[in-house]
């Protein structure tokens, strides 16, 4: 090798080296995303059902107090109060993410915080965010928590329908029938046992389990959450800034508008008895629950997708069903109809991430996953010769 080839050589290898380190950065970076999805996906179940249980104790405890000693809460300044907790939360994720570091921190809040561009998106997902969470309190006050649970599950379709119109996201066969298997097992699991057996028809069994405010509550709802959910999920895979500080910015519209709100419709009982009005240790669990919350389902919009929260909310329904069950004593029987309408959800949320190799084989499936495909085979569904196709970039204006 002669001298003038040596340099040629060693760059060479400088080149390979840095290649190798960037796609090793790569991959840790991909690997760190499917940790911090599993991670939110998890966190999201756990703070579900924990905060369906206390919202539902939290309203039926002071009921069933007949001395009058304990007065209810109000639940606009609930919202308000768990809309400043999670601001709160974001300005010190903000914080630790700058390493503590004043000067970015400074820096990161003050783009973040006075463009008005950035600002003016965050408006509508924060107002909606807003009246999800009245709509979803007044629910709870007028359904018992299987009904609250299975009736809410209806923003899991209106989630998919608005994900097709405003991200461009087309959803296979097999992610449509996932869909109806989750919706078919959660049913299951909530209509009442004399429905099965014939002693009573569906709507007058199902009309002495609910209250019609409640269903038309739990109805807004939906609507609210799935064009929310959408709509902040576009803001975050299509712009740079961080969800942290677009938490941030939710809090400030949701504070705001959730104080106004507040104000406006209870503003005598304010008056009368004060904003904390209600208040003990149950209530503010429920306050923090919700806006740990918030911030779980900012991530895992993030790391996942809208729909694939909402598969993690239905598996949180059949854990918060069995917990309702012995502790608050608000749920159906367990018997072999839960059993079947659990293992339907199950099922159904694995079918739903089941995803086949990129070369078109399909990986060596665990013994629930050849159920899951047996199933989706005898509903004449093949997912590993059904296309995924990516999401089309979408960006706002």
């Amino acid at each position: 090798m002669s001298s003038g080839q040596l340099p040629l050589t060693i760059k060479n290898v400088a080149d390979t080296a840095a290649e190798s380190e960037k796609m090793g950065g790569k991959a840790k970076a991909e690997r760190d995303n499917r940790y911090m999805k599993w991670v939110s996906l998890v966190a999201l179940v756990v703070q579900t059902s924990s905060v369906v249980l206390t919202m539902r104790y939290s309203k039926i405890a002071n009921k069933s107090d007949l001395s009058g000693a304990h007065k209810d809460y109000l639940s606009s300044t609930a919202v308000v109060m768990a809309e400043l907790m999670k601001l709160v939360a974001s300005f010190l994720l903000v914080l630790h993410a700058s390493n503590y570091n004043l000067g970015v921190y400074h820096r990161t809040l003050t783009q973040g915080l006075t463009s008005l561009h950035e600002m003016k998106h965050v408006a509508i997902p924060a107002v909606l965010y807003v009246f999800q969470n009245n709509f979803l309190f007044l629910a709870i006050t007028n359904l018992d928590a299987p009904t609250y649970q299975v009736s809410y599950q209806l923003k899991i379709f209106t989630t998919a329908i608005l994900s097709a119109i405003l991200l461009g996201r087309k959803l296979s066969a097999t992610k449509w029938i996932s869909l109806l298997i989750l919706f078919l097992g959660v049913s299951i699991v909530q209509t009442p046992k004399e429905v099965f057996s014939g002693e009573k028809d569906f709507i007058s069994s199902f009309a002495e389990t609910s209250n019609f405010k409640g269903l038309i509550f739990i109805v807004m709802a939906c609507f609210t959450s799935a064009f929310a959910g959408v709509y902040f999920e576009k803001l975050l895979k299509t712009s740079s800034t961080s969800v942290w500080i677009r938490n941030i910015q939710l809090g400030s519209y949701g504070f705001v508008f959730g104080s106004i709100g507040s104000f406006y419709y209870d503003l005598e009982a304010i008056k009368a008895d004060g904003f904390f009005q209600g208040y003990n240790n149950l209530v503010w669990t429920v306050i923090a629950l919700n806006a740990i919350g918030g911030l779980i389902v900012a991530a895992v919009i993030k790391y996942a997708d809208n729909i694939l929260k909402g598969f993690a909310n239905a598996v949180a329904i059949i854990s918060s069903t069995v917990c309702s069950y012995y502790i608050l004593h608000d749920s159906t029987n367990l018997d072999s109809k839960f059993a079947i309408g659990a293992s339907l959800v199950i099922a159904a949320t694995f079918l739903y991430t089941y995803t086949p190799s990129s070369n078109g084989d399909s990986p060596a499936p665990s013994p629930a996953m050849g159920l899951i495909l047996t199933l989706s085979r005898f509903m004449g569904v093949r997912p590993k010769h059904t296309p995924f196709i990516k999401n089309s970039q979408t960006h706002l204006s």
